[in-house]
């Protein structure tokens, strides 16, 4: 019985929700976007098709959106083309061409099916696209009050880049799909519709090309250490806003010397976390983003060092040489150790030994090999010392690294004509033979 008195409470729920329409004697259905692809990979020069179905809507258009896999700053479907967003009133103050992103409307017939033919440029980026594909919903409006597709990136310039159409250029794929859904179908009461597909270009994948304004990589930090952002502009000495967010937030504007800009900040008594950067001329709207990672702890690293008793040698020098091995970890650590000899005046390097080498846990030792320094010609030059430790297995990745520094400078006594680069190769025979035990 009690099944029975359920099932009556569920069929009367959606009865209630049937509500005939005026003048009619029919259902009123909820409206309904679907959307499909002829293909999810394409060769670069072909055309696909995006169809679906857009039902109980009154807006016979429905809004394709595509994202290139490098975002705002890649090569979209068109190309280098993209879409030009103008200078709107009320909207976009700094115009530009965002490459990654093309828009593209598409009628819907009396049946509620539309289609679309959409063509890859021969120069279009290889990669995973967005295809998104949008309609305002029964009320005409995307999110809160924004009248109409052509007018739903303009929106989105004056909401999320204040103004500044270039701000999309620092946005990845996944940034403005989120953008995108946050001003439309997130927003709070909006009955818009999305559909989000993926379409494959295919070839060979390429870099994501260098923005304008750009930040360097940042290494983790702990609490208390100074945070330093450092990048790299095309804008001259435009001011750059430099915004540090997440558990805690933070800014300030620094002024580019020769094209290159420095922040830093202080991060004592902040919360670990991670932490977004974002660079951002201040005029243009160009910028980047990165992340950080700001622990209460750095973890122990597997660490080599190289260092030379002295900066300045000449004939009837003795050179000393330490290295000193570390491993605080509490187990072993399989490594690759690399020597390098280099010439930086005469882009000469020479490897003096790679050999594997295992550290076992809590390992620390200096080990320290001596180099007579005979006559070695009539030339000054500076050297370097350089040590790593990489990975064993793929990617191979450095471990730790290092280098020291010295020269060389004639003594009393010289060859005549013997150049640097041939010293060199014998300075490296000295050090053949060498091992390191652990």
């Amino acid at each position: 019985m009690i099944g029975i008195a359920m099932a009556a409470i569920l069929l009367a729920s959606v009865s209630a929700a049937m509500v005939p329409m005026s003048g009619t004697t029919g259902v009123s259905w909820l409206p309904k976007l679907t959307a499909e692809l002829s293909t999810t990979e394409i060769d670069p020069g072909d055309t696909f098709t995006v169809s679906g179905n857009a039902t109980e809507l009154e807006i016979e258009q429905v809004d394709i959106i595509t994202l290139a896999p490098c975002g705002g700053r890649g090569k979209g479907m068109n190309g280098s083309a993209g879409t030009y967003i103008p200078i709107t009133p009320g909207y976009v103050t700094v115009p530009a061409t965002i490459p990654g992103i093309t828009y593209v409307t598409a009628s819907v017939s009396e049946d509620d099916t539309f289609s679309k033919e959409i063509h890859v440029h021969e120069d279009a980026e290889p990669g995973n696209y967005s295809v998104i594909v949008l309609h305002p919903g029964r009320d005409g409006y995307y999110g809160w009050g924004i009248p109409n597709g052509s007018m739903l990136l303009p929106a989105i310039v004056r909401d999320y880049c204040s103004g500044k159409a270039p701000g999309f250029l620092c946005r990845t794929q996944a940034q403005l799909l989120a953008i995108i859904e946050d001003a439309t179908t997130w927003t709070a009461g909006s009955d818009d519709l999305m559909v989000a597909l993926q379409i494959k270009v295919k070839g060979t994948p390429t870099p994501c090309p260098t923005p304008c304004v750009s930040l360097d990589p940042i290494s983790a930090i702990e609490v208390g250490d100074p945070l330093r952002v450092t990048g790299s502009t095309c804008r001259g000495d435009t001011p750059i806003l430099i915004t540090v967010w997440g558990p805690d937030y933070t800014s300030q504007v620094v002024q580019p010397t020769g094209g290159k800009f420095e922040a830093t900040f202080d991060t004592e008594g902040i919360v670990p976390g991670t932490y977004g950067v974002r660079a951002e001329d201040i005029e243009e709207g160009y910028c980047d983003v990165t992340t950080v990672e700001v622990l209460s702890e750095l973890p122990e690293k597997t660490t080599v060092s190289i260092s030379t008793d002295k900066y300045i040698y000449t004939s009837g020098d003795t050179m000393t040489i330490t290295i000193d091995f570390e491993n605080p970890k509490s187990y072993a650590v399989d490594t690759y150790f690399l020597w390098y000899l280099k010439l930086p005046d005469y882009g000469y390097e020479k490897l003096v030994m790679s050999t594997p080498l295992t550290l076992p846990a809590y390992f620390e030792l200096p080990y320290t090999v001596s180099i007579p320094i005979g006559d070695l010609g009539a030339y000054s030059f500076d050297a370097t010392w350089y040590v790593a430790l990489r990975e064993t297995t793929l990617p191979y990745e450095i471990i730790s690294e290092d280098s020291a520094n010295w020269c060389y400078v004639p003594g009393a006594a010289v060859h005549g004509g013997v150049m640097p680069i041939e010293i060199a190769e014998e300075i490296t025979k000295e050090i053949e033979g060498v091992e390191f035990a652990t």
